[in-house]
């Protein structure tokens, strides 16, 4: 993660710093965090902290530089805590531009400078330059001609030449491999398998049905879930009162390999937007999930109407939530709720009920 705010007091004996009016960068914008007032962050042992091209010890940065505004690399450590792994002091003369969203033009690794597209000034990148690529922090050496990139260009008061606050470059474009079934159950192979009477195969937008059995093996890692919670394999039976005969399912899989089962309703509806907003949950003083989020807001959403096959404008903002078994996926994983991002464009899956706002599989797009 890539943040900014003031440098407020620095413990150079604990190792840590106090920030106040935080932002983090998310999708080439810089958005305020749910951390009101002061955050105090962890630096890691190896943290550097530049002003422009010079770099500065802990006891310049608190002697000198209390109350200047920087950008703050993040890594994620022991238990997803966030640890400064780089400290970039602004000028406070010099100008930040607005972001931009924009490919790399050129590249001159040898001096750091490079050009965007839309962009007629070159920018320098400097030693004090925070760039991740890959959500890796590397070097000016990284960043090469078609990528991708968020740019924080800043202005130097001094000579009016541009160079870099922040450069991310985009990651590389995952195409997931997960598959998403659904079905009814006809019978169960306790700990083994089990197999559907007929299928239904989620392609793009739409269900696609199949009038024939298929049999999905679990192994350790597969898991079930339903409203209540997790499901042992050991009671995952076709008998008895828990029975799941006939109860229809999600099956999420990467080829053969079946990875969640999910008792979740059916999702005909397709809905779109960006999530402004996650709601719910419960977060620690470090940043930590206690509780996780049960849902959120989308801005601007839009339906899919498959009989005009369009998107369709809805209200300005909806809130939608999640049900236990819900479904989240993103690229090739299944991710927790937690995981979701203001920022994020998401596709979700709803009854189709008008009415309804519990969404069962969620795609982060």
């Amino acid at each position: 993660g890539i943040y900014k705010g003031v440098v407020s007091h620095v413990n150079t004996q604990s190792g840590r710093i106090l920030l106040r009016d935080m932002e983090q960068f998310r999708n080439g914008q810089w958005q305020r965090t749910e951390h009101k007032g002061y955050r105090e962050l962890e630096l890691t042992e190896d943290c550097r902290v530049f002003l422009m091209d010079r770099e500065l010890d802990l006891k310049n940065l608190s002697r000198y530089y209390l109350g200047s505004e920087a950008y703050i690399a993040v890594a994620e450590g022991y238990g997803g805590k966030e640890k400064a792994a780089m400290i970039s002091l602004r000028n406070s003369r010099d100008t930040e531009m607005l972001p931009r969203d924009d490919k790399i033009a050129y590249a001159f690794p040898g001096s750091g400078e490079f050009g965007l597209s839309t962009m007629a000034e070159s920018i320098k990148s400097l030693p004090g330059t925070i760039i991740v690529k890959d959500s890796v922090l590397v070097s000016a050496r990284s960043i090469s001609a078609d990528d991708q990139a968020y740019v924080v260009p800043n202005r130097s008061y001094a000579n009016g030449e541009y160079y870099a606050g922040v450069v991310q470059i985009g990651e590389k474009t995952v195409i997931s491999r997960l598959e998403i079934y659904r079905g009814r159950i006809k019978s169960i192979n306790t700990n083994r398998d089990f197999t559907v009477e007929s299928f239904s195969l989620l392609d793009g937008l739409e269900w696609e049905y199949y009038n024939t059995p298929r049999t999905f093996r679990l192994d350790f890692d597969t898991r079930i879930i339903t409203d209540s919670g997790l499901v042992n394999h050991r009671d995952f039976v076709d008998y008895g009162g828990g029975s799941y005969k006939n109860r229809t399912v999600y099956v999420v899989a990467d080829g053969e390999k079946v990875l969640l089962v999910s008792t979740a309703p059916f999702g005909a509806r397709s809905i779109r937007g960006e999530i402004i907003a996650v709601t719910g949950g419960t977060t620690g003083e470090e940043g930590t999930v206690l509780e996780e989020p049960t849902g959120f807001n989308l801005l601007r959403p839009k339906r899919y109407d498959p009989a005009k096959r369009v998107w369709t404008d809805m209200a300005e903002t909806a809130e939608f939530s999640l049900v236990p078994s819900s479904i989240i996926l993103k690229g090739d994983r299944i991710i927790k709720p937690s995981e979701l991002r203001p920022g994020d464009r998401v596709r979700v899956l709803k009854s189709e009920d008008e009415q309804s706002r519990e969404g069962y599989i969620i795609i982060v797009e």
